[in-house]
């Protein structure tokens, strides 16, 4: 594997921020499908909302030592990360992410990979 974006010991286990393969492009999809879509309120309860998803984000991007990204628990290490990360620790990670990840060319994958889907749904629809 190459060598890791940056890493992280949290609570005793370790992680890694790699560059994302396409199992993690496509769970961040499904997570921040309700804003590329459009049907979350463009609000305060809208920003809170993605608030409140940071350590799902972060149980996506991760990888533990040891753990292959196909056999990884997302829920599990989401609630280990909502326990044991601090506000900061999880708002700096986050920084991180979108430091070494840029979101201007994630969600061009994200709404690529979303329009396919969608025009492959419409042509099954049609037949």
């Amino acid at each position: 594997m190459p060598e890791p974006f940056k890493s992280y010991e949290i609570g005793g286990r370790k992680f890694a921020l790699h560059e994302l393969k396409l199992g993690q492009e496509q769970q961040l999809a499904r997570l921040f499908s309700p804003l590329l879509t459009g049907t979350t309120p463009q609000s305060v309860n809208g920003a809170v909302d993605w608030y409140d998803k940071r350590h799902e984000l972060l149980a996506i991007v991760l990888t533990e030592d040891g753990v292959a990204l196909k056999t990884k628990n997302v829920e599990e290490v989401s609630a280990f990360l909502q326990d044991e990360l601090t506000a900061k620790q999880a708002a700096d990670m986050v920084e991180d992410f979108f430091g070494y990840i840029p979101i201007i060319s994630l969600m061009r994958n994200m709404t690529a990979g979303m329009k396919g889907m969608s025009l492959a749904n419409a042509q099954e629809e049609t037949q």
